[in-house]
């Protein structure tokens, strides 16, 4: 059960929901503890989008005009203003604390000249300026579906193609009475749950490296503070000491050793803490696997990474990643060479673990059937090796070997063990 989605998509059609679960602490906001906004709020919250009042409140009731939502909405995006820059638009005097934003907003196609008016910038706004300003943000073609709301034909003309794209994307759903509401002023928590809700579907990328996605390994308590060691394919296995007002969301019971194999969402605050956690399914190993012994010929990071690998036989494989994948010491240290052993569902890696190899020249002085026997003795391993017709054959640039392996060819063996060769580079 996809709960967290059911969650986002439930804050954007701006109904109550049931109450988030509690943190630890009061959360960011005290006022928002218990709130159907508290999810998207406190994680906005952690990722410093949105801010609170002087005295620690958020007031996620209070409509927010057309200019604070474009400030909102910019701090989610990778359109930074220019500090102390200037622009020459007609912004009103009662804006112009923040025509820096409003001047990116309109250079990035976010906002239209002629909505520098003090009738659009200063009252209220509507959910339809909002809709209009998250769709020209996706760059996508606008979408042809219907509106089956009993309030569509209230949406402003202008308004009806983003409200058509947010709703072929999962972004936009009716309220439960069969109306979308265009023209009702935007709250603070639903402005937060609709910035959210982009953020969740991959359209907006907000400070990735506080963002993590894995899942707990360990929970602690040391003193009076909790720590969980969280897994990530990208990172490895790494500690985080808990904030003390961390939220905790999707949690039953809502207490931090309830994290202990789960999928955890987290979000970082400067400090490396942790101020936000979104609790999801445990991890479970699936059953039908298999066990690939390679070297790591690239690893790629995007979204999510992936490895290529270069297995025994020389062929090369490629395997995404996900939360639940465990790389020890990460994959965004893993270098190419390195050999691992990666245990595999289909094109998913479920582990990836590093391998510690031994190696070993020198020149073949006997070949007898599974053994072959070099001239010079290992201080460890000694002179012979056993099922060597099992390792890879390589040249000496690491390329596949096509030639015979014979008696007085210069070789390096790389292994596990004298009983476990993988890979034989010919050198001469």
């Amino acid at each position: 059960m996809r709960v967290s989605r059911l969650l986002f998509s439930l804050f954007l059609v701006f109904c109550l929901a049931a109450p988030a679960s509690a943190a630890p602490g009061d959360g960011l906001f005290p006022d928002v503890a218990g709130h159907w906004a508290a999810e998207p709020v406190n994680f906005l919250g952690a990722l410093e989008i949105v801010k609170g009042y002087p005295d620690g409140t958020f007031r996620p009731e209070r409509a927010l005009t057309g200019v604070e939502t474009v400030v909102l909405f910019l701090r989610a995006t990778e359109h930074a203003p220019a500090r102390g820059g200037k622009t020459t638009l007609p912004v009103p005097p009662e804006a112009a604390w923040a025509a820096a934003e409003l001047a990116v907003a309109v250079k990035e196609g976010l906002l239209r000249e002629q909505d520098l008016t003090p009738r659009v910038l200063l009252n209220p706004a509507p959910r339809a300026f909002v809709w209009q300003m998250l769709a020209r943000s996706m760059k996508v073609p606008p979408a042809e579906v219907d509106l089956p709301y009993r309030d569509a034909h209230e949406i402003p003309p202008d308004a009806l193609p983003a409200a058509r794209t947010l709703l072929a994307h999962g972004l936009l759903q009716g309220f439960p009475d069969g109306t979308l509401r265009p023209l009702s002023p935007v709250t603070r928590a639903e402005m937060a749950a609709f910035v959210a809700g982009m953020v969740e579907g991959g359209w907006l990328n907000p400070l990735p490296a506080r963002r993590l996605d894995g899942w707990v390994s360990a929970v602690k308590k040391d003193k009076d503070t909790y720590k969980i060691t969280l897994n990530t394919p990208g990172e490895g296995s790494r500690e985080y000491a808990l904030a003390p007002n961390c939220g905790l969301f999707n949690l039953r019971p809502p207490t931090p050793h309830a994290l202990h194999n789960l999928r955890a969402r987290v979000v970082l605050d400067r400090g490396k803490k942790v101020v936000f956690i979104r609790a999801g399914e445990p991890r479970t190993l699936p059953r039908a696997t298999d066990t690939v012994t390679a070297t790591v010929e690239k690893v790629i990071r995007g979204r999510e990474y992936q490895v290529t690998v270069r297995d025994l036989n020389h062929e090369l494989r490629t395997y995404s990643t996900n939360w639940a994948t465990a790389v020890p010491g990460g994959l965004a240290k893993m270098k190419p060479g390195q050999w691992v052993r990666l245990v595999a569902l289909g094109k998913t890696a479920w582990e990836i673990n590093p391998l510690k190899v031994e190696k070993v020249s020198g020149t073949i002085k006997s070949i007898d059937g599974h053994r072959i026997r070099l001239d010079k003795e290992h201080k460890t391993l000694g002179d012979t090796f056993e099922y060597w017709d099992r390792a890879r054959l390589s040249d000496k640039d690491g390329d596949r070997y096509s030639g015979p392996l014979q008696v007085g060819r210069s070789i390096e063996i790389i292994c596990l063990n004298a009983y476990t060769l993988l890979e034989i580079r010919v050198t001469k």
